[in-house]
């Protein structure tokens, strides 16, 4: 996409103001109540596409994942062979953006008050922070499955359930949050890993 809009003489934002705009002119005839339910959905598109480029990248990281975990249990690889969910840590630096990114949406009518840029890129910084704290949560619930020895059935529905908790309520975000100081699955964190740890953690 951004060379295409480069080869059109135009930019992504201008795009994204585009299609928002066309939506508005082509829905101009709907109920006031409807309508303004559509600004809400069409303003928030306006100011998270760019986040389009990580749920993108993260879905293909999962079609990937799972085609590689196919093709290891049909050459019949070994399981530990292959990296898991659950050794999954983010690094620190998260914990950096999520509050400079936070501390950016409080400044942002302030300090960007005609452009809204700061806002944006704030809240797209908050989006992708969730992200990565979601997959630290669920990382850490991984984990718990391979402790408890829990068969298919029941982590297919825990993982179902911590889902949806995780959009209603931002469970696993909190839980991945958390996981980074008390650091429930005692990974060796600022510390050399030799062969022996990685067998400990197994």
């Amino acid at each position: 996409m951004p060379s295409w809009a480069w080869m059109s003489n135009t930019t992504i934002p201008e795009i994204a103001e585009a299609i928002v705009a066309s939506y508005q002119a082509s829905l101009a005839d709907l109920p006031v109540d409807t309508m303004a339910q559509v600004n809400t959905v069409l303003s928030a598109f306006k100011n998270l596409w760019p986040i389009s480029y990580v749920v993108m990248g993260l879905g293909e990281f999962c079609v990937a994942w799972i085609g590689v975990q196919t093709a290891a249990r049909g050459l019949r690889l070994p399981q530990d062979l292959l990296p898991h969910l659950a050794g999954f840590d983010a690094p620190l630096w998260t914990v950096v953006l999520l509050v400079a990114s936070l501390l950016g949406l409080s400044l942002g009518s302030v300090i960007s008050s005609t452009t809204g840029l700061v806002s944006q890129v704030s809240l797209n910084a908050v989006m992708v922070s969730r992200l990565i704290f979601a997959a630290q949560g669920l990382a850490v619930l991984s984990w718990l499955f391979r402790q408890k020895r829990m068969g298919p059935f029941a982590v297919a529905f825990l993982t179902l359930l911590a889902i949806f908790l995780e959009l209603q309520f931002y469970i696993m975000t909190i839980v991945g949050l958390v996981d980074v100081w008390r650091n429930f699955r005692h990974l060796p964190r600022g510390k050399k890993v030799t062969v022996q740890d990685a067998s400990n953690q197994k």
